[in-house]
């Protein structure tokens, strides 16, 4: 007799019985709870999921494999496996052959990344890119070492795993193992661009189009600017107005403001025409100086907003004339003394790609310094980091990519983190580091690219005594977009972050009922290693003396900046006042009466 997945106790599946939980009180102990249960729901469904896979290749075996060599029928042996696949989920034909293509190739050709989705380790979503990004390994030499190398990655980092950073992880362990595949795959890939439609249903069609990456960057940031043009009563939302935008760009018709006020400020340029102050489009790429001086290189570099791309990628945008070319590391202005260094050290330089502007879409202006954070940050974590220790499996995986022979660590004593006039605000260098290093908001899950984002002291910096913590540093600094850097700033969201030996930053974040979650388990350190080998001077920990104000004394700081930093002590007292009270129901709890069975 089968039994049915709603008659199986929830607790015998390590959940939560929801029904067993009163709405009226919501203990944040309740809250931790479910929060974990939505991790052990996703491991549940990445189970099944490789379970499909499993199912569909027996499939294959039992009605395909078997006349495979020899099945020259119209409707072979394989699309009667798919059609069976089709009907018994009610999916399209295509859908089932993509199905059991994915299945044999997690069987035949990544093993260990199928035991990580049956461990709840990877999704069904972040084994696709694995899958399509190892394509031209199938049958190499090197394919099973890809696919120890992608599994033990998933295994022994810690942290979590977005969709993109997944298939920058495999794209980089390609690289490493066979540049020369990855080549074929974009020479196909530029080859088999198209654009096409899709319908939507509700009278409402998709329009996509495949093209190369920074073309993709240059026209999006192409349409977000002439969408930026209305003002700001117009009704439309940001991205109904970005699907306006496109359609004037692509017909040639005038974008306009629809707010309907008669003193609307917009200014809407002509039609097919962007805003003459938007002169460039900035596209940031970080690579190795290497990869730009050697032909025969093959460290891929990182495009912000895209992710891995190759070294000959790298280079032909390199090569075009509107690029610009700078380090990252520059060295400091003035002579400080040095240590001989054996070797020189690789350097990682930005290239800023500005394209120029054609007859059909002019380019635009992007801001050509990377954004800083807000002039008020008022982050906040607990205690001060600490240094990383290497973890057990931190050697097995700790260089994904081809190590560089570079053993110094920048120029002199360090690049300077701050302004000298303001230990608050980050330098250039530091600025260009901190996007390079992160590649995108820090948050798990956001994709923002890091030169859209915030900088944002991880630990809130103390005006009165920068000493005691908070302070300008590559340790203490982190991208984050818009949106989490206000909701770590107005609420009891809190996050930390340390720096290991390599100079991967190593994030958790802690959800206002106090439960800890990891962060990113990536960072373009593991593309670019050089970028770990580059130092800032360690921050000024001398204690300033506390001056009394007298009467006549102007002030320092505002009453808003006073203000926040009131709120944020506050909070800490709740904190820490709520945090006392759940251990002492914990402990009431422990210590009770058994319960009656």
């Amino acid at each position: 007799m089968s039994v049915m997945w709603t008659d199986i106790p929830p607790g015998v599946l390590g959940l939560p019985d929801l029904n067993g939980i009163s709405p009226d009180i919501p203990e944040p102990a309740v809250v931790n709870d479910l929060v974990v249960s939505l991790g052990q729901a996703e491991r549940g469904q990445c189970f099944l999921s490789w379970y499909t896979f499993q199912v569909a290749a027996e499939l294959h075996t039992r009605l395909v494999a078997p006349v495979a060599d020899t099945d020259l029928r119209g409707i072979d042996a394989y699309a009667q496996c798919a059609a069976r696949i089709a009907i018994s989920l009610a999916i399209s034909h295509a859908t089932a052959e993509k199905l059991l293509r994915d299945a044999l190739a997690l069987r035949d050709r990544l093993p260990r990344v199928a035991e990580c989705l049956r461990d709840g380790l990877l999704t069904p979503g972040k084994v696709s890119p694995i899958i399509t990004g190892t394509d031209l390994c199938e049958g190499q030499p090197y394919a099973g070492a890809v696919d120890a190398a992608i599994a033990d990655a998933v295994r022994c980092r810690d942290g979590v795993w977005s969709r993109a950073a997944i298939r920058d992880l495999t794209d980089r362990i390609v690289f490493r193992h066979d540049p020369d595949a990855v080549r074929e795959r974009r020479r196909r890939a530029t080859e088999d661009r198209a654009i096409w439609v899709d319908d939507d249903g509700d009278g409402m069609a998709v329009l996509s189009a495949s093209m190369t990456a920074e073309n993709t960057q240059i026209a999006f940031a192409a349409v977000h600017e002439l969408a930026a043009c209305a003002c700001r009563q117009e009704p439309r939302s940001k991205r109904a107005r970005g699907s306006d935008a496109s359609f004037a760009l692509l017909t040639g018709t005038r974008f306009e403001c629809l707010c309907g006020h008669t003193d609307c400020d917009a200014v809407i340029p002509e039609a097919g025409m962007l805003p003459a102050a938007q002169a460039r489009i900035v596209i940031h790429v970080v690579c190795d100086e290497k990869t730009l001086t050697d032909p025969e290189d093959t460290t891929p570099g990182y495009m912000n907003g895209y992710g891995v791309i190759s070294a000959d990628h790298t280079r032909e945008l390199a090569d075009r004339p509107d690029t610009v070319t700078r380090p990252i590391n520059p060295p400091p202005t003035a002579p400080e003394p040095t240590r001989p260094a054996t070797t020189e050290p690789a350097t990682p330089v930005a290239a800023e790609h500005h394209p120029a502007p054609t007859d059909e879409i002019p380019a635009t202006t992007a801001e050509s310094e990377p954004t800083q954070d807000d002039p008020e940050p008022r982050g906040s974590r607990h205690g001060m980091p600490a240094p990383e220790a290497e973890t057990e499996h931190e050697a097995e995986v700790a260089d994904l990519a081809v190590e560089p022979t570079a053993t110094t660590t920048g120029h002199g004593r360090g690049l300077a983190a701050h302004l000298p006039s303001n230990p608050y605000r980050p330098t250039a260098a530091l600025t260009d580091y901190i996007h390079s290093r992160d590649g995108r908001c820090t948050v798990p899950g956001c994709t923002k690219p890091a030169w859209s984002c915030d900088l944002d002291h991880i630990r809130e910096y103390n005006h009165d005594d920068p000493a005691a913590g908070g302070q300008t540093h590559p340790s203490e600094i982190a991208d984050k977009c818009r949106f989490h850097h206000l909701l770590k700033t107005f609420t009891d969201f809190l996050d930390g972050m340390t720096l290991d030996r390599h100079g991967r930053p190593h994030t958790t974040f802690t959800t206002p009922e106090g439960l800890t979650l990891p962060g990113r388990a990536d960072s373009v350190i593991d593309v670019i290693p050089a970028l770990g080998r580059i130092r800032f001077r360690d921050p000024d920990t001398a204690h300033r003396p506390r001056i009394i104000l007298g009467p006549d004394t102007p002030r320092r700081h505002t009453r808003t900046t006073a203000k926040h930093a009131r709120r944020h002590q506050e909070r800490m007292r709740n904190r820490r006042t709520r945090t006392e009270h759940d251990h002492q129901l914990r402990r009431l709890h422990d210590n009770g009466p058994a319960p009656p069975f």
